[in-house]
């Protein structure tokens, strides 16, 4: 079978220039090997559908748990960078995930159906020529299958690789149409081996004498599988047909209805979206929605302007480098690589980085610490706005660029110290939004374009974007493989 196979492989890559559209039914196939050939045509694709499948979700799945543990390890500057990567990619690996398992059954049980048919055909891949002759110690012709026969005495048919010549039709899978005809069936081909008596010492026939020979032919029959005796002058044949049977009860006809839905699902197998592509990212209308909630502007906006993409085209150069995503490895998947990260093995904390965990135990322990540190800082996290002023302040004295210190809400660029400082009529203004929203107790009074109504409170919106942002995150790390 193998060595069968082997040559099919190599000749279905052969004949692609040559390939044409199927524009109606497939003519039957014209021999075994033809038959052989057609059939592994299409399980050639099927499983290599499911083999890439299999790799892209292992590949998804490292690089969707290193974002997250990046998203959430990562010195507080990567982080804008980094969340909105680590959203997408989950999104994008799990939604992959779900749609391979709504696929791969139909494809695998597709799969052992034309298993069984290349089965049926391989079998009849037997050469037609005669075998050795053979001695007969003893008995008639209906004696040929008893322990008479000596041993090492019979030469068998063997199979042989199929011939290299091109298949009756040149259709790739690509230019097939599933709904039209392939011609793939169970074979109705049988193998005969007819064993045939010549009388060499007298003119008995063959009964008796240990000089009778028989000759053994492996042929092929297009009739019913038959068993016969027959007697002609000095010549007593035993002809026994062995069927290769229809080993399932699908027509061709049933056969046919499930090409499609097979075809369909390797399709869904094939599309995916590489996560560590620029363009999953920048074509996605979700992951512009997270860049701009980590913005000054998206803090403070709850609505969602309709030209994001114009709106943040200097910001998202400048975090993930131009439109041609020439940059977007070195500036988002180095970076990752290279974030410092922390777990736990045999009660010890070690210390590592992305890019050198090892397993799948070392990435969750990581991705579990990471989230837990996270968690607890933001249990600690002040919500009063004298509170939320000291956060500030202490955020404003990590600036060192004029420019960034002017963006920073509540930050104010000292000239004479050239320092960065806490902008207290910032602050008292931010406060004064907070205090203003909070004050509400009615719906009907939450109006104002800062403030929106949540679980019963007229809550600050910038609060809103960043918990949304928060959950999104969070939320992800329940579906990760490792």
């Amino acid at each position: 079978m193998q060595r069968t196979l082997l040559f099919i492989g190599l000749a279905l890559g052969t004949h692609q220039a040559s390939a044409e559209k199927q524009s109606g039914a497939r003519q039957a196939c014209k021999s075994a090997c033809d038959c052989l050939t057609r059939v592994e045509q299409l399980r050639n694709y099927l499983q290599n559908a499911l083999k890439t499948a299999r790799n892209n979700i292992e590949s998804d799945s490292k690089l969707e748990t290193n974002a997250l543990i990046a998203a959430a390890a990562a010195p507080k500057e990567q982080k804008a960078v980094l969340r909105p990567i680590a959203a997408v990619a989950h999104a994008a690996a799990k939604n992959y995930r779900e749609q391979v398992a709504a696929s791969a059954q139909t494809v695998e049980e597709h799969l052992v159906l034309l298993a069984t048919i290349s089965h049926a055909y391989d079998a009849l891949n037997h050469k037609t020529e005669k075998a050795k002759v053979v001695q007969v110690a003893g008995g008639a012709a209906n004696n040929f299958h008893s322990a008479a026969i000596t041993d090492n005495s019979v030469t068998t048919t063997t199979r042989t690789v199929c011939p290299q010549e091109e298949p009756s039709d040149t259709y790739e899978v690509s230019e097939l149409d599933f709904d039209k005809e392939q011609a793939i069936d169970f074979p109705t081909e049988f193998i005969n081996f007819e064993a045939r008596c010549h009388n060499t010492g007298d003119n008995s026939g063959c009964t008796v004498t240990s000089t009778d020979v028989f000759e053994v032919t492996a042929q092929r029959a297009f009739a019913k599988g038959q068993a016969e005796t027959a007697t002609a002058g000095n010549h007593a044949a035993k002809r026994t047909g062995y069927i290769a049977t229809r080993p399932s009860k699908a027509s061709k006809d049933a056969i046919q209805k499930r090409h499609k839905p097979a075809s369909n699902a390797a399709a869904q197998l094939l599309r995916h979206s590489d996560i560590k592509n620029y363009n999953t990212y920048i074509n996605n209308p979700e992951f512009l929605k997270l860049v701009y909630a980590t913005t000054e502007e998206g803090q403070n906006n709850p609505v969602f302007p309709t030209d994001l993409e114009t709106k943040l085209k200097a910001i998202l150069e400048s975090r993930y480098g131009p439109t041609d995503g020439s940059k977007f490895d070195q500036k988002v998947w180095q970076q990752i690589d290279s974030v410092p990260t922390t777990f736990f093995e045999a009660k010890s904390a070690k210390q590592t980085t992305i890019s050198k965990l090892a397993g799948g135990e070392q990435y969750s322990a990581a991705l579990g610490l990471a989230l837990a540190k996270k968690e607890s800082r933001n249990a600690h996290c002040a919500t009063t706005p004298s509170q939320t002023g000291d956060k500030e302040k202490s955020q404003c004295t990590d600036i060192n660029d004029k420019t960034e210190c002017g963006n920073k809400n509540g930050c104010k660029y000292n000239e004479t110290t050239s320092k960065c400082e806490e902008d207290s009529a910032k602050t008292a203004a931010t406060a004064e939004s907070t205090s203003k929203c909070s004050k509400h107790t009615k719906k009907d009074d939450c109006k104002s374009p800062d403030c929106k109504w949540e679980a019963e409170t007229c809550r600050d919106s910038s609060f809103l974007v960043n918990k949304k942002l928060d959950l999104v995150a969070d939320a992800f790390v329940g579906f990760i493989d490792f």
